[in-house]
């Protein structure tokens, strides 16, 4: 069975693509801090390449300095 996350209960806009934004930056927030802002382990962890959450990283303007200990 895969492991599961539990995100707040946000309230999300109606329109989807603000949907989709605001969902991604809770979502990648969430997982780095799970890993400490480890960007590899993170990537690792949700099955996708380092680069690609590098971009969401910029995307959402993510600090992930402040995630680590």
């Amino acid at each position: 069975m895969p492991k599961l996350i539990d995100l707040q209960r946000t309230r999300y806009p109606l329109n989807y693509q603000r949907t989709k934004m605001a969902f991604e930056k809770e979502y990648f927030t969430h997982v780095l801090r799970e890993f400490n802002g480890n960007v590899s382990h993170a990537a690792a962890a949700i099955g996708m390449a380092r680069r690609n959450v590098q971009i969401k990283i910029q995307q959402y303007g993510i600090n992930v300095e402040r995630m680590r200990k």
